[in-house]
Protein backbone atom coordinates (compact mmCIF):
# COMPACT_ATOMS: atom_id res chain seq x y z
CA UNK A 1 0.00 0.00 0.00
CA UNK A 2 1.81 3.00 -1.00
CA UNK A 3 1.46 5.94 2.33
CA UNK A 4 3.37 8.61 0.70
CA UNK A 5 0.08 10.76 -0.27
CA UNK A 6 -0.82 10.92 3.46
CA UNK A 7 2.24 12.60 4.30
CA UNK A 8 4.18 16.76 3.41
CA UNK A 9 7.32 17.06 2.72
CA UNK A 10 9.91 18.27 5.26
CA UNK A 11 11.53 21.41 4.46
CA UNK A 12 15.31 21.42 4.97
CA UNK A 13 16.12 24.96 4.20
CA UNK A 14 18.39 25.82 7.58
CA UNK A 15 19.22 22.38 8.27
CA UNK A 16 23.36 21.62 7.56
CA UNK A 17 23.16 18.56 4.88
CA UNK A 18 26.77 18.90 3.66
CA UNK A 19 27.46 14.66 3.50
CA UNK A 20 31.22 14.97 2.78
CA UNK A 21 31.70 17.19 6.00
CA UNK A 22 30.10 15.71 8.48
CA UNK A 23 28.27 11.94 7.32
CA UNK A 24 28.16 10.50 10.90
CA UNK A 25 25.02 13.08 11.97
CA UNK A 26 21.51 11.78 11.36
CA UNK A 27 20.77 14.00 8.97
CA UNK A 28 23.12 13.12 6.83
CA UNK A 29 22.51 9.36 7.58
CA UNK A 30 18.85 9.09 6.87
CA UNK A 31 16.67 9.07 4.38
CA UNK A 32 14.18 12.36 4.46
CA UNK A 33 11.35 13.23 2.36
CA UNK A 34 11.85 16.42 1.71
CA UNK A 35 10.58 16.29 -2.26
CA UNK A 36 7.28 15.45 -2.81
CA UNK A 37 8.69 13.27 -5.58
CA UNK A 38 11.22 11.02 -3.58
CA UNK A 39 9.45 9.66 -0.80
CA UNK A 40 11.51 6.90 0.95
CA UNK A 41 11.16 3.15 0.22
CA UNK A 42 9.43 1.48 3.19
CA UNK A 43 11.30 -1.92 1.59
CA UNK A 44 14.38 -2.77 4.51
CA UNK A 45 13.95 0.40 6.20
CA UNK A 46 14.64 0.07 10.12
CA UNK A 47 13.02 2.73 11.59
CA UNK A 48 10.64 5.61 10.27
CA UNK A 49 9.97 9.22 12.04
CA UNK A 50 6.22 10.21 11.94
CA UNK A 51 5.56 13.84 12.22
CA UNK A 52 2.17 14.82 13.43
CA UNK A 53 1.26 18.45 13.56
CA UNK A 54 -2.59 17.58 14.22
CA UNK A 55 -2.78 19.89 17.37
CA UNK A 56 -7.07 20.84 17.20
CA UNK A 57 -7.23 18.67 20.17
CA UNK A 58 -5.15 20.34 22.35
CA UNK A 59 -6.93 22.48 24.19
CA UNK A 60 -4.89 25.10 26.43
CA UNK A 61 -1.56 23.78 24.41
CA UNK A 62 -1.29 26.30 21.80
CA UNK A 63 1.50 25.47 19.24
CA UNK A 64 2.01 21.73 20.07
CA UNK A 65 1.53 21.10 16.63
CA UNK A 66 4.60 22.68 15.87
CA UNK A 67 6.65 19.85 18.26
CA UNK A 68 7.77 17.70 15.24
CA UNK A 69 10.17 20.68 13.83
CA UNK A 70 11.22 21.36 17.04
CA UNK A 71 12.38 17.52 17.96
CA UNK A 72 14.08 17.65 14.17
CA UNK A 73 16.22 20.69 15.37
CA UNK A 74 18.11 18.41 17.61
CA UNK A 75 17.27 15.10 16.26
CA UNK A 76 19.25 15.88 13.01
CA UNK A 77 22.10 16.85 14.55
CA UNK A 78 22.55 13.79 16.77
CA UNK A 79 25.82 11.66 15.62
CA UNK A 80 24.65 7.76 14.82
CA UNK A 81 26.80 4.81 15.42
CA UNK A 82 25.02 2.63 14.26
CA UNK A 83 25.73 2.07 10.52
CA UNK A 84 23.89 -0.49 9.19
CA UNK A 85 20.26 0.97 10.69
CA UNK A 86 18.55 2.05 7.43
CA UNK A 87 16.24 5.17 9.35
CA UNK A 88 13.46 7.49 7.08
CA UNK A 89 12.06 10.13 8.11
CA UNK A 90 8.83 10.70 6.14
CA UNK A 91 7.80 13.90 6.65
CA UNK A 92 4.73 14.76 8.64
CA UNK A 93 1.67 13.46 8.18
CA UNK A 94 -1.13 15.79 6.08
CA UNK A 95 -4.00 16.71 8.28
CA UNK A 96 -7.10 15.88 7.54
CA UNK A 97 -10.29 17.67 6.89
CA UNK A 98 -11.30 16.41 10.30
CA UNK A 99 -9.19 15.48 13.28
CA UNK A 100 -10.70 11.88 13.21
CA UNK A 101 -9.07 12.05 9.28
CA UNK A 102 -5.56 12.77 11.01
CA UNK A 103 -6.33 9.63 13.11
CA UNK A 104 -7.08 7.59 10.76
CA UNK A 105 -4.24 8.25 8.50
CA UNK A 106 -2.23 7.50 11.63
CA UNK A 107 -3.74 4.16 11.77
CA UNK A 108 -3.12 3.57 8.23
CA UNK A 109 0.43 3.95 7.99
CA UNK A 110 1.49 2.79 11.53
CA UNK A 111 -0.55 -0.60 10.39
CA UNK A 112 1.71 -0.54 6.97
CA UNK A 113 4.77 0.08 8.76
CA UNK A 114 4.50 -2.73 11.43
CA UNK A 115 3.30 -4.97 8.60
CA UNK A 116 6.49 -4.52 7.14
CA UNK A 117 8.51 -4.66 10.37
CA UNK A 118 9.60 -1.48 10.35
CA UNK A 119 9.59 0.82 13.96
CA UNK A 120 7.49 3.75 14.20
CA UNK A 121 8.92 6.90 15.74
CA UNK A 122 5.86 9.25 16.45
CA UNK A 123 7.10 12.93 17.22
CA UNK A 124 3.38 14.20 18.16
CA UNK A 125 1.36 16.01 21.10
CA UNK A 126 -1.90 14.25 20.02
CA UNK A 127 -4.87 13.22 22.46
CA UNK A 128 -4.69 9.37 22.05
CA UNK A 129 -8.31 8.93 23.87
CA UNK A 130 -9.56 9.64 20.72
CA UNK A 131 -7.14 7.20 18.47
CA UNK A 132 -7.07 3.66 19.77
CA UNK A 133 -4.39 1.58 17.70
CA UNK A 134 -4.22 -2.38 17.96
CA UNK A 135 -1.18 -3.52 16.49
CA UNK A 136 -1.08 -6.15 13.69
CA UNK A 137 -1.19 -10.05 14.87
CA UNK A 138 2.20 -11.65 14.28
CA UNK A 139 1.98 -14.83 11.30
Amino acid sequence: MDISFYFEPIDLEGYHTDRAIDRARLINRMEIFSDKDHFPKIDGLDIAIIGVTEDRAANGNKGCGESPERVRDFLFNLYSHWKHLRVADLGNITQGHHIDDTYFAIKEVLAVLLKNQVIPIIIAVVRTSHMQITPPTRT
